[in-house]
């Protein structure tokens, strides 16, 4: 399911949003650079335990 990704998505977004609101930097473009980077860093692991499991459900299966 794909909930987990949007909540952990979510909420990445809510803390780049409060970042905006709460903290500036002297150039906007920096600041909204780094948050992109921010987003891709935080979304890269839950990117791809989703595809792993999409994909390749038997590697994340206990075995028996």
């Amino acid at each position: 399911s794909p909930v987990p990704w949007l909540i952990v998505f979510a909420l990445e977004l809510a803390n780049e949003v409060y970042d905006l609101w709460f903290e500036r930097w002297p150039d906007l473009a920096m600041q909204l650079g780094e948050g992109l980077r921010d987003i891709l860093g935080t979304m890269i692991l839950p990117t791809v335990l989703l595809l792993v499991a999409r994909r390749w459900p038997d590697l994340l299966r206990a075995r028996r």
